[in-house]
């Protein structure tokens, strides 16, 4: 019946907002953080207003910056994600964005978005890892890229996604 509520769980939810970072249409080429954040952004919001708005739940999308974007203290020091979905009062889901743009090389960015990840992973129940790289590599190269993207989903929530 059309209209009615439609409930599924926070791994359905991270699955498939991550199958759609990886096929929406974006710019070719970006110039800078801003623009790219933007645009994942306006994603992220339309795909929740989609999926969150027929579940009759309550929920708000955080950005960078907003004060009530819940931090993560480790080491002495505060670490906040890039955007976050909250439900009622949780946090849901957190979100890191990395850009790679020409010439500059994956593997830093890989490396410090998935360290952020885990960090995050100690007090939001799932990590979404959004990395798009502007130069045209083969991506997976190896089967220990898909063995490292399971490994994080399985252990810790964090749903790698790398669009290349």
């Amino acid at each position: 019946m059309a209209g009615e509520p439609q409930y599924f769980g926070i791994t359905e939810f991270v699955e498939r907002l991550s199958a759609e970072l990886l096929s929406v249409p974006l710019l070719p080429q970006y110039d800078g953080e801003a623009r790219f954040r933007a645009d994942v952004t306006q994603v992220v919001r339309r795909f929740a207003e989609e999926k969150l708005a027929s579940s009759a739940l309550p929920y708000c999308i955080q950005d960078w910056g907003d004060e009530a974007l819940l931090p993560v203290a480790i080491f002495g020091t505060d670490f906040c994600p890039d955007m976050a979905i909250k439900v009622g009062e949780f946090p849901v889901v957190a979100f890191i964005l990395q850009l790679v743009k020409q010439r500059e090389e994956l593997g830093p960015k890989v490396s410090s978005a998935v360290g952020q990840a885990l960090i995050y992973s100690w007090c939001y129940p799932a990590v979404i890892t959004f990395v798009l790289s502007m130069e045209k590599r083969e991506p997976h190269k190896h089967w220990s890229d898909w063995e490292l993207k399971a490994d994080l989903w399985r252990r810790h929530k964090i749903k790698l996604v790398v669009r290349e």
